[in-house]
């Protein structure tokens, strides 16, 4: 399977466990997005547009709550190519030589 990561900006509700209340948590929040999670983001983006990706992204992504972020990992998403790995040529058993 393969995966891709979108490193992303957005808030995560949570309660802060080792930094002071009120202060924001030390780094970005990050999902993984699926083959699969991005086909169906470009599906929605392909057939019905922007809006309609976004509104995938955030049904698959929950805590994606800002719509205007939701429609530019959307549109990120929607760019991605799905991912093809180079055949690999077939490996020849080495031939052992007794000693």
């Amino acid at each position: 399977m393969q995966t891709k990561a979108l490193l992303t900006t957005f808030e995560v509700q949570v309660e802060p466990r080792l930094v002071g209340r009120g202060q924001r948590t030390h780094a970005p929040a990050m999902f993984v997005v699926t083959e699969e999670d991005a086909a169906a983001i470009r599906a929605a983006f392909d057939q019905d547009g922007e809006f309609a990706a976004a509104v995938e992204l955030r049904r698959r992504f929950p805590g994606i709550a800002d719509n205007a972020h939701a429609r530019d990992c959307a549109r990120a998403i929607a760019g991605w190519k799905p991912v093809t790995l180079p055949r690999r040529p077939p490996v020849r058993p080495h031939r052992l030589t007794p000693r």
